[in-house]
C-alpha cells in the first residue's frame, strides 16, 4: 500500500484519524488538460470520512511540493477534483516523533479481553481524570493492583492511546516519564 516511509507516516496519521472510515492506495487517474496537450495524474491516496467529501492526497516531501512545476500540477489536480466533487491535499510530512509515536502505538495489541479489558479500562481512565499520571505510574499502578505483567500493562496503555481512551503529547517522543490524561 506504501512505496515510501512518508507514505506510511500519513497513512498513520489517517488510521489513527478518528472520522477516516478507509484509506485507498492509488484511488484513481485523473485526466485533465494544460493548454492543447492531456496530462494524466494518479494519487496516492484517497480517503473515506465520515461526512464529508473523499478526500485525494498526494504525498511529498517538502522540497518536491516547493517546486513550481509540481505546484502548477497540484492545482490543476486540484481543480479537476473540486469539480468532481472532491477534496485535495498534498501532504508533506510529520515531526519525527508524531511519527514515531503513530507507528509504536498502532502495533499494541494485548490478550486482555472481555469484562477484565473493560474494568482496566474503567480504572486507568480514572487514574488520569484525578489528573496526568506518567505513563510508567500508570504500568506499575496495573502490576500492583491487577496483576498484569509489566509488559502487558505497557502494551495496554499504548492500545488505549491509540484508541484515544488516553491521550499524550503527540510532539513528544513517548517515554516512562511522558504524562497521560484522559
Amino acid at each position: 500500500m506504501c512505496e515510501s516511509q512518508l507514505e506510511r507516516a500519513f497513512v498513520l496519521l489517517a488510521d489513527f484519524t478518528p472520522t477516516v472510515l478507509h484509506i485507498v492506495s492509488q484511488p484513481l487517474t485523473i485526466m485533465f488538460r494544460v493548454g492543447s496537450q492531456i496530462r494524466w495524474h494518479t494519487p496516492d491516496f484517497c480517503v473515506l470520512r465520515y461526512g464529508a467529501p473523499p478526500l485525494v492526497v498526494d504525498v511529498k516531501r517538502p522540497e518536491q511540493a516547493l517546486v513550481v512545476r509540481t505546484q502548477e500540477r497540484h492545482w490543476l489536480v486540484a481543480e479537476a477534483l473540486a469539480a468532481a466533487g472532491m477534496h485535495y491535499l498534498v501532504w508533506t510530512g510529520l515531526a519525527e516523533p508524531v511519527v514515531a509515536n503513530l507507528s509504536l502505538l498502532s502495533r499494541a495489541q494485548t490478550p486482555i479481553s472481555g469484562e477484565r479489558r473493560n474494568v482496566l479500562r474503567d480504572v486507568t481512565v480514572q487514574w488520569v481524570l484525578d489528573g496526568p499520571q506518567t505513563f510508567e505510574s500508570l504500568a506499575t499502578a496495573l502490576t500492583r493492583e491487577h496483576s498484569v505483567p509489566d509488559l502487558a500493562a505497557k502494551t495496554f496503555l499504548r492500545e488505549l492511546i491509540w484508541q484515544r481512551q488516553l491521550r499524550i503529547h503527540m510532539h513528544h517522543f513517548l517515554l516512562p516519564e511522558s504524562e497521560v490524561w484522559a
